[in-house]
């Protein structure tokens, strides 16, 4: 509390003040993708795939499989909702 003051109620005055100040900086704000929910990603498979069930995507040939998963990764799905929605391993949607 020395930081605040030397006398012990003043400086958690000061504490309990200068926490109170709001602050626009964002340096610990963390501005990242948020997580889709499952059905909004499932609407999106169908969309960009152009299949009927998310697990049509596992019969298609491994180039327009590829093409397709890395698509549904530029649309927000991480890896591991694309394996679960369409049974494929998390490593070949990695690889993807």
């Amino acid at each position: 509390m020395g930081f605040f003051g030397k006398e012990r109620t003043k400086a958690i005055d000061n504490f309990k003040s200068f926490h109170e100040i709001f602050s626009n900086e964002g340096c610990l704000d963390i501005e990242g993708r948020k997580k889709l929910a499952d059905n909004d990603a499932i609407e999106i498979n169908k969309k960009v795939c152009n299949v009927t069930h998310c697990i049509d995507l596992q019969t298609l040939e491994k180039d327009t499989k590829s093409k397709y998963l890395r698509l549904l990764k530029k649309e927000g799905l991480s890896t591991r909702q694309i394996a679960r929605l369409t049974g494929i391993s998390r490593v070949v949607v990695l690889k993807a």
